[in-house]
């Protein structure tokens, strides 16, 4: 007391007191350790100075005994400082949460420019931020939202609370001297590719981070995991990550401005030190942390739902009226699963599938209303047809989809037309009689590849639930299960593409007409073919007419024809319409002989008929 009485006024500082007493702690004095001495003389120093005016004391002590040692030794004295001091004094915060954003400045920049320059980009960004209000947190539309942009400039002020309040809360992380570091690194970065860099940057945000810095990524790596390495690299900023893939895609705006990698950026940024509903970002807060005045707002829901398709380790989850809420997990997501087991199967054939697919449709058709016999992928022995038949021809038999839509003839070397006449001439090695009665149904080449990478699919969403069923948690588990569904529904749909083309033939030679219109399933496609050769082509008749039995050369001028003669030459010759039954023929010969064009006899000759 006498000392700091002669000494008064003054200021005792001490700092990293508790790194003293740890290391104290291996000094023996006597029966007690240096430590021990040290925690005692602090008590009686902070009686002193409690009772002699003019003098006060600041002492530094950790947030956290993480920050001293990760040992029970290192809590015990944490703890005995934190008790000795709060007997006498008072915490103080160093830093508050609202004088980050100053002491930031203040040790970053020696200069920041004239205020009037800050003032514009503060007004700019407001007025961006109050024309899209329905899409940004409530707060980044008040006039007070423009103070901190002021008060945090030249930085964003979402960059600076994410590293302070987020990062800040894991207890390895310096709050106020790891937010300067990696603030610094992030300056230094920008200022070196000042001249080469293409994104705008009126104040600078979460979107400009580059994770390859050596400082973030090792802050990255030792505070939230090694595993996060994998994330940057395959989402954020490797060569081929997803966002760095879709800015060059899209090429323009998206790669002038970086918009994919922005966002994956900012996402990264966020991932880590929320609570609870917390965690991540949410939409709306995303583009507070990406928008700036010279970006098209257009581009940011496209470039985040492409994001959430295409990333390994995304995650998203609904945030009620703030929108999705994204963040990144070291657990690899269904989307990773699923691309690792596409590029297995991309180069695997599946027309054998297609086939099978098609043999399963057409075994749950309904017959209504074709009267015909449905035979997928005939082969070269292929029995006499004596009724209509449509022949579903396999993938080798596919035509170009770029023919008119009119009926026309085909090049006769072409392998599918050749296919087509073999079977229409040929049972094996004899003559086919009944050549009337086969229709043919034919793939296009872009059709069958749809249907090819939609079957593709499917393989890849069952392989992946046969093998990771277990693992999934029970939201994966519904979103692969209605994949699937999907994937399924997409099978379906293209089997209708992919059969795009119904073919007969006319004498020699083969003719070929487009289908009208895919339907949604297999089953209602082959009915919208049944109806345009029924009722637009006109190939397949229900009632052979009178005018057509003429032009047949079925109404004798002289002796007589068999009504069996009659129905066979339908059935028969390739010169003559089709017929959807033998009944068109008969019922055709009773209106011609109700209307006296020909009359009708019942016996063994032509001289005794009745």
């Amino acid at each position: 007391v006498e000392i700091l009485q002669r000494s008064a006024p003054c200021l005792i500082l001490l700092d990293e007191i508790a790194d003293y007493c740890v290391g104290a702690a291996a000094v023996r004095v006597g029966d007690v350790t240096l430590a021990d001495q040290t925690i005692s003389f602090i008590q009686q120093l902070t009686e002193a100075v409690q009772q002699v005016p003019g003098v006060a004391l600041v002492a530094t002590l950790p947030a956290s005994h993480l920050e001293v040692a990760s040992s029970e030794k290192g809590q015990e004295i944490l703890n005995r400082l934190e008790k000795r001091f709060g007997r006498m004094g008072a915490d103080v915060k160093p830093v508050a949460d609202d004088e980050i954003y100053e002491v930031v400045r203040r040790r970053l920049f020696e200069s920041l420019g004239e205020r009037h320059d800050h003032e514009e980009v503060a007004a700019a960004y407001l007025k961006m931020y109050q024309e899209h209000s329905k899409e940004l947190p409530p707060e980044a539309t008040r006039g007070s939202y423009r103070e901190r942009i002021l008060t945090a400039y030249p930085f964003h002020p979402t960059l600076i609370d994410a590293l302070y309040l987020r990062w800040g809360s894991h207890g390895d992380f310096q709050r106020t001297r790891g937010v300067l570091r990696l603030l610094a690194s992030i300056v230094g970065d920008l200022w070196q590719r000042r001249h080469t860099e293409t994104q705008s940057q009126p104040l600078i945000q979460p979107c400009h981070i580059n994770w390859r810095l050596d400082a973030l990524h090792a802050a990255l790596t030792r505070l939230w995991g090694a595993a996060y390495e994998s994330v940057a690299a395959a989402d954020v900023v490797g060569e081929r990550s997803n966002a760095v893939r879709l800015d060059e895609e899209r090429r323009g705006d998206y790669l002038h401005e970086r918009i994919a990698q922005g966002l994956a950026a900012a996402i990264l940024l966020g991932s880590f030190g929320g609570q609870a509903e917390r965690a991540g970002f949410s939409s709306q807060e995303l583009k507070l942390c990406v928008a700036r005045p010279e970006l098209n707002w257009a581009y940011l829901d496209g470039a985040l739902l492409e994001l959430e398709n295409r990333g390994f380790y995304l995650r998203a989850t609904s945030a009620g009226a703030a929108g999705k809420r994204y963040w990144f997990s070291s657990r690899p997501t269904l989307t990773k699963l699923i691309v690792q087991y596409r590029s297995q199967f991309a180069a695997q054939p599946v027309d054998n599938d297609i086939i099978r697919t098609v043999q399963e449709q057409v075994a749950n058709l309904r017959v209504e209303p074709a009267t015909w016999r449905v035979i997928v992928d005939p082969s070269a022995e292929l029995p006499e047809q004596k009724s209509l038949a449509l022949l579903v021809m396999p993938p080798d038999c596919a035509l170009s989809s770029n023919g008119p839509a009119q009926p026309h003839l085909t090049d006769p070397a072409s392998p599918a037309v050749r296919r087509v006449l073999q079977l229409s001439e040929k049972c094996g090695n004899r003559d086919r009689l009944y050549r009337n009665t086969l229709l043919f149904l034919l793939p296009s080449f872009r059709g069958l590849n749809r249907l090819r990478d939609a079957l593709r699919e499917v393989a890849t969403l069952e392989a992946v639930r046969r093998d990771y069923a277990e693992q999934l948690d029970a939201e994966q588990q519904e979103d692969l299960k209605k994949r699937l569904e999907e994937a399924r529904k997409a099978v379906a749909q293209a089997l209708g593409v992919a059969y795009a083309h119904v073919a007969r033939v006319e004498g020699h030679a083969v003719v070929i007409t487009d289908v009208a219109e895919a339907r949604p399933s297999f089953g209602e496609h082959l009915q919208a073919v049944w109806r345009q050769v029924v009722e637009e082509e006109e190939w397949v008749l229900r009632k052979v007419g009178p005018v057509t039995l003429q032009k047949a050369g079925l109404v004798p001028t002289e002796g007589g024809i068999r009504v069996k003669d009659a129905v066979e030459a339908f059935l028969r010759y390739t010169d003559k319409p089709m017929i959807a039954s033998p009944s068109a023929v008969v019922e055709g010969l009773a209106q011609a002989c109700r209307e006296r064009l020909i009359g009708i006899g019942r016996g063994i000759a032509l001289n005794n008929l009745q």
